[in-house]
């Protein structure tokens, strides 16, 4: 069975407000964890990984280009952990 046949639409997935929201960082460590521990990380990049800096427009096309996660994903990610 292919995931297509699974999935026929996408689902909006609303999380109660007491639920944990992981900082923009988080996502990064969890989606490229085996490529950071094998890369160079350029200093921006670490800054960001340890939490030092929000997510802004600038620094949300820096992490697409680094990451090929569009940058309305990274503002969007930053956006809910701080609005919640």
């Amino acid at each position: 069975m292919h995931i297509t046949t699974l999935v026929k639409e996408s689902q909006t997935v609303n999380r109660h407000n007491s639920l944990y929201r992981p900082h923009p960082s988080d996502v990064l460590k969890r989606r490229f964890k085996k490529n950071l521990d094998n890369a160079f990380i350029p200093d921006w990049v670490l800054h960001f990984l340890n939490e030092r800096q929000d997510v802004n427009a600038k620094l949300a096309e820096q992490l697409a280009a680094f990451t090929n996660i569009s940058p309305e994903a990274w503002l969007y990610y930053q956006k809910n952990m701080t609005t919640h």
